[in-house]
C-alpha cells in the first residue's frame, strides 16, 4: 500500500489524465471531474496527514470534535465553536445559508465577497448576531447524535455504532449516516462525506468512508485525516488495532477557476490531460504549470486566480511525496466511559499530533469554492 501522499498523488494523477475525467460546471466555477475513484490508507502505519504542503490539521481535529458533540439545544450546529477557535472554513457557508433564508441573491462574486466580508466580521465580534444567523443548521454531527426518527425516539447513531465496536461485533451494520432527504434544505451544506462505516476485522478495525463530492486540492486533505482520526479513535476506544481506511469519492474534481480561467480549461482540458499523460518525473508537472500560466486567459481580478487549483496541484504533485516520515497521532480517551460521555466531552486536547512540525513542505494558498 502506497504512502499517503502517493495514494492522493495516485488520485490527483487520475483525475488529470484518465479518458473518463471531462470538464464540468458547476454551482462555483469549472471542475475537471472523474467518478467512482477510491483511496486506501494503512492506519497501522501512521496518522494519514499529507505532508506535500501544510495541512491546518487543527482545523479538521476542531471540525471532528465538534461533530461528536452534535447538536446544540435547539437541535442546530453553530458556529461558535469553530469561531472561538479561530477555524473559519464554515464561514462562507454559513453565509449562502443566510442568504438562502433570507431570499438575497448576488450578481457576481465580487458582490457576494465584498458582502462577505461584512458579514464575517459581524460574526467574529457581534454576539447577538452570531446567535442569530451563525447556524449550520442540521448537517454531519446532528444527524449522528441525533437522527429524528418516525417513532420520535431520536437516534445517536455515532454513539451506537461505538458501543458496537467495543463489543468487537461481527455486524456489518455498523454505519453512520449523515445523508437526510428530508432535512437537506435545514443544512449549511449538504453533506459531502455523507456515509461512514466500521468493520471489525478479527483483531483491528477498519472503516469505509464514502464521500458523494470532493474538493479535491483543499478538502480532500481534511476529509483522509477526519476519517483517518475517526478510525484511530474508535480502535482506541475499542482496544482493536488500528485497521484500514477506505475512502471512496464519487465525484472527484479539480476546481479550475472562475469566468474566464473556466473557459480556458473547458476548451483545452484535452490538451492539459495528454500533458498530464506523458510526465516522466515530478518535475514535468512544474512544466506543465509554466505552460498553464503563459497560456491560459486571465481573469480580470488578480485574486481570482486562487480559484484555479490546477496549478496547486501540479506544484504539489512536483513535490517528493517520500521526503518527510508519516505522523503519527496520540488518543488520549478513558475507554471505561460509555460511548455517549466519551462523544459529549472530547476535546481537542483528547489528540496529540507527533511528528509534522517541520516535517512538511509549505503550504500552498487557494480560495475555497463555495456557492
Amino acid at each position: 500500500m502506497n504512502n499517503v501522499n502517493e495514494e492522493y498523488n495516485s488520485y490527483l494523477y487520475k483525475i488529470l489524465s484518465d479518458e473518463n475525467s471531462l470538464f464540468k460546471n458547476s454551482r462555483a466555477g469549472g471542475t475537471i471531474a472523474n467518478s467512482g475513484l477510491s483511496m486506501k490508507f494503512d492506519l497501522s502505519q501512521g496518522f494519514p496527514l499529507i505532508n506535500t504542503k501544510d495541512v491546518f490539521y487543527r482545523g479538521f481535529i476542531h471540525e471532528m470534535v465538534h461533530f461528536m458533540h452534535g447538536p446544540q439545544n435547539d437541535g442546530n450546529l453553530h458556529v461558535d465553536y469553530f469561531i472561538d477557535n479561530k477555524c473559519n472554513f464554515w464561514n462562507k457557508d454559513v453565509f449562502n445559508f443566510y442568504l438562502k433564508k433570507k431570499g438575497i441573491k448576488y450578481d457576481s462574486i465580487d458582490e457576494f465577497n465584498k458582502n462577505f466580508i461584512l458579514f464575517e466580521e459581524k460574526l467574529k465580534n457581534d454576539p447577538e448576531f452570531r446567535k442569530k444567523n451563525g447556524i449550520m443548521g442540521r448537517p454531519y454531527g446532528a444527524q449522528w447524535r441525533d437522527w429524528k426518527s418516525n417513532s420520535g425516539v431520536n437516534i445517536d447513531q455515532l454513539a451506537n455504532a461505538f458501543e458496537e465496536i467495543k463489543n468487537h461485533s461481527d455486524s456489518r451494520r455498523i454505519i453512520v449516516e449523515a445523508w437526510r432527504p428530508d432535512e437537506l434544505s435545514e443544512m449549511a451544506l449538504p453533506p459531502c462525506h455523507k456515509t461512514f462505516q466500521f468493520m471489525v476485522m478479527g483483531d483491528r478495525l477498519d472503516i469505509i468512508m464514502y464521500q458523494r463530492s470532493a474538493d479535491s486540492f483543499l478538502g480532500v486533505p481534511f476529509n483522509i485525516g477526519e476519517y483517518g482520526l475517526m478510525g484511530l479513535l474508535g480502535a482506541k476506544y475499542a482496544g482493536l488495532k488500528p485497521g484500514i481506511f477506505t475512502h471512496q469519492i464519487a465525484d472527484a474534481h479539480i476546481y479550475c477557476g472562475v469566468e474566464e480561467k473556466a473557459k480556458w480549461y473547458q476548451q483545452n482540458f484535452d490538451i492539459l490531460r495528454e500533458k498530464i499523460k506523458t510526465v516522466k518525473n515530478r518535475e514535468d508537472f512544474l512544466t506543465i504549470k509554466e505552460w498553464i500560466d503563459n497560456n491560459s486567459t486571465k481573469p480580470k481580478e488578480e485574486y481570482k486566480e486562487e480559484y484555479d487549483h490546477v496549478t496547486a496541484v501540479l506544484e504539489q504533485m512536483s513535490r517528493d511525496p517520500n521526503k518527510y516520515p508519516t505522523p503519527q497521532l496520540e488518543v488520549i480517551i478513558d475507554e471505561n466511559l460509555s460511548a455517549k460521555e466519551l462523544l459529549d466531552t472530547l476535546k481537542f486536547e483528547n489528540f496529540k499530533v507527533k511528528g509534522y512540525k517541520d516535517n512538511h513542505y509549505p503550504k500552498i494558498i487557494r480560495q475555497m469554492s463555495t456557492g
